[in-house]
């Protein structure tokens, strides 16, 4: 805590105002919090913005504009991250360090109120002289500059004619009009002139609208350039993790590709596009064994809500997604049933049966973790 800058806070500091010219109180009470934990030369302050909401009895979003507010006017500049880094070991937990700028001095203050406070605080003592020092250096470099422009401004002998103003003045013909500026000829070479015109001494109006700029198409290129098929999507999907080569993908998987990316439901469908762009990694699904239902069903998220860039989501989503869809269970794969019900007591449905000692096992003729097993071993 440092006493000074909460001084300075109170009697030098100055605030942003708002529309109606008053300084205003939000960025004053911010500005307050933050010189408290400031040291003696106004320097590393670091509170968090939980901290200032608590002092200041502010929602955050406004303690937040008041701290912008602040460093849009200098008053306060963001310190050294090393420090902060020094004293708060987590980056996650890490605010933003500031310093105070206490140069700085309110412009409504008068030189009795300056004497006032520099009698009443004697910490506000040096910045008061070293404000004072700097006010009267910025006036004696405005008048030496005043009197260099006054020098500058003398008018010059009326007997001197300006090449400007004689060009000027030989230029003019006899009727009030000026003429163009003849080309010049260098060793024979026509020349053409700056602004051409025509036969009857006009000049022609420039071109424009459509027929000189026409406006740019939003939809994609219909012509095939060499530069275009290296980049087109369909030329090859994306390769398989830990493999170096890639695979072909035609030009049906890729339309399907397409389909499926436009089947997506509102909000989630992509326009053209990004469909265009991304159809090379839903064809290698595809053709590695994924459905366009199961494509689409691992895409689409549960709910909208919350969610700002739907089509970025579903970007994300696609990225991420394994190159080759889940094995699942099914019930194919169980094996076929014993059929020993009444002298070994194995269900249809549980695959088990007793042992010698009445306790339950595992069929060995049709449980299937049984089976995976021998055939394994």
């Amino acid at each position: 805590m440092s006493t000074a800058a909460l001084c300075w806070t109170f009697n030098l500091a100055p605030v942003p105002t708002d529309k109606n010219g008053k300084p205003n109180s939000a960025c004053a009470f911010v500005l307050a919090g933050l010189a408290k934990h400031a040291h003696a030369d106004g320097r590393n302050a670091i509170p968090g913005v939980a901290t200032l909401v608590r002092y200041t009895r502010l929602c955050e979003r406004t303690v937040r504009v008041a701290l912008d507010r602040l460093a849009a006017a200098r008053i306060i500049v963001p310190g050294d991250p090393d420090i902060a880094a020094a004293l708060i070991r987590r980056g996650d937990r890490r605010p933003q360090i500031w310093d105070l700028n206490l140069d700085l001095v309110r412009d409504d203050l008068t030189e009795d109120d300056l004497d006032a406070i520099a009698r009443s605080d004697a910490l506000l003592r040096p910045l008061i002289d070293r404000y004072r020092a700097r006010r009267a250096a910025a006036a004696a470099a405005a008048a030496a500059a005043e009197d260099t422009d006054t020098e500058d401004d003398v008018p010059p002998p009326d007997d001197v004619v300006h090449t400007d103003d004689a060009q000027a003045v030989s230029s003019q013909d006899t009727d009030g009009v000026q003429p163009l500026p003849p080309a010049v000829d260098n060793e024979g070479a026509q020349v053409q002139p700056l602004h051409p015109v025509g036969a009857d001494g006009v000049q022609p109006a420039t071109p424009r609208g459509a027929s000189a700029a026409p406006e740019h198409s939003f939809e994609p290129s219909q012509t095939t350039t060499a530069a275009g098929r290296a980049s087109r999507p369909s030329a090859q999907c994306a390769p398989r993790p830990g493999s170096s080569r890639t695979t072909p993908v035609d030009e049906d998987r890729i339309a399907e590709a397409i389909d499926v990316l436009r089947s997506l439901p509102a909000p989630w469908t992509p326009n053209r596009g990004t469909c265009v762009r991304f159809a090379g990694l839903v064809a290698a699904r595809l053709a590695a064994g994924w459905t366009p239902e199961g494509l689409v069903a691992a895409l689409t998220p549960e709910s909208p809500v919350g969610v700002h860039n739907p089509v970025g989501l579903i970007v994300t989503r696609l990225r991420d997604l394994a190159p080759t869809p889940p094995r699942r269970y099914t019930p194919e794969a169980m094996p076929p049933w014993c059929g020993d019900m009444e002298n070994r007591g194995c269900s249809d449905r549980y695959r088990w049966i007793d042992d010698d000692q009445g306790l339950p096992m595992k069929c060995p003729h049709c449980h299937p973790v049984v089976r995976v097993l021998a055939a394994v071993c």
